[in-house]
């Protein structure tokens, strides 16, 4: 390999590693988080605190509509309960 080839190979490399720079650091952020063990504690940290607010939602959702006198029960399809 000459040493025009070898520039070549060489920005040809950088190009590729310049190409789509957000999404890569991005990517290695996550798998850094997710692989160190703070990371792992705050994902767990971050889910609870989802989970407490989905069900919060849920519950004011349901007084709402119950002072309303809209209040709706969730049927399971017969589909699922038939044999």
């Amino acid at each position: 390999m000459d040493l025009e080839n070898l520039l070549k190979a060489i920005m040809k490399a950088g190009q590729s590693l310049a190409d789509a720079w957000l999404f890569k650091i991005v990517v290695a952020l996550v798998v850094s988080t997710v692989t160190s063990v703070h990371g792992s504690a705050l994902i767990a940290f971050v889910m609870l605190v989802f989970i407490d607010l989905i069900t919060r939602w849920i519950a004011l959702s349901y007084t709402y509509l119950k002072d309303c006198s809209r209040e709706y029960e969730i049927q399971l399809p017969n589909l699922l309960l038939d044999p």
